[in-house]
């Protein structure tokens, strides 16, 4: 009896470890099987990947290693070279003239002896005249006769020279400006240099400039006509004294006013300036 509990207990023994070896073969076979489907899916997320490279580049190119394992070895892929286009070069574009302060030109060195002015009649300019009456015809103020169209000391000291656009008639501050033919005020306000200043177009590519003035009377759009008043002589901008700098304007190029000017009222002769920075003005 007692025999038979012994073996009976025995083969329950030998059962249980029979069984907690089967359970823990099966547990490592389970646990076998998870890490070979973990592996198995990154080495298809790795492939997946390096097919996207291989999309998306140049093939890699693989050459043998010469050795007795014949193992493989990946190369960097070729880069080709492209040169890079570019548009044509537009061709080269005449450089434009400087503009200066007060739309002038440095040119060489003159001489500084100063010219004699002309005085004209104090009386008030003609509000009249035979011309068309788009052509500037009338003086737009009366005075000494200063500095013309064409090269000229500095009149601020120096050694430089400067091209000078304009003819400038001396006259007190406060006197009346008028134009010198109809148009349209395109700029009536402050500009560089010119100081106060009013523009006209005349149309056919002919307008006037009346600079330094010490008033503007007049608006931008506004019709003007010949004998006009358009604002007061004045100092402002590149000045040196009172006076009007009157231009005259072709297709934007300057020429002398005097041309289209009437014959010189009360012509007389004046004394020259003491100094060619007293006789020149902008």
């Amino acid at each position: 009896m007692e025999k038979s509990s012994k073996r009976t207990s025995d083969k329950k023994r030998g059962d249980d470890k029979t069984r907690s070896i089967l359970a823990t073969r099966e547990k490592k076979r389970v646990e076998d099987k998870k890490r070979a489907s973990v592996a198995s899916e990154r080495r298809s997320t790795a492939a997946n990947d390096r097919r996207k490279v291989v999309e998306t580049k140049r093939p890699l190119m693989v050459e043998p290693v010469r050795r007795d394992n014949a193992r493989q070895v990946v190369t960097a892929p070729l880069v080709r070279k492209t040169a890079l286009t570019y548009a044509p070069k537009p061709p080269e574009q005449p450089a434009k003239r400087p503009v200066l302060v007060n739309d002038i030109t440095v040119v060489s060195r003159v001489s500084d002896k100063p010219a004699s002015p002309v005085i004209l009649s104090t009386a008030s300019p003609s509000r009249t005249s035979s011309a068309p009456a788009n052509i500037p015809s009338i003086w737009p103020v009366y005075g000494s006769l200063r500095s013309g169209v064409g090269i000229r000391s500095n009149p601020f000291g120096g050694s430089g020279s400067e091209y000078h656009k304009g003819q400038d008639i001396a006259a007190p501050i406060g006197t009346p400006v008028i134009a010198t033919a109809d148009g349209t005020i395109v700029i009536a306000g402050w500009q560089r240099g010119y100081g106060w200043v009013v523009y006209i177009d005349h149309g056919n590519g002919i307008s006037t400039r009346y600079g330094h003035l010490s008033r503007i009377d007049v608006e931008v759009g506004q019709t003007i006509r010949r004998g006009e008043q358009l604002g007061l002589v004045g100092s402002t901008g590149r000045s040196t004294g009172p006076h009007l700098h009157y231009e005259v304007r072709i297709n934007g190029q300057p020429v002398s006013p005097l041309q289209y000017l009437p014959p010189l009222p009360a012509l007389t002769s004046a004394k020259p300036a003491s100094a060619p920075q007293s006789s020149l003005q902008r």
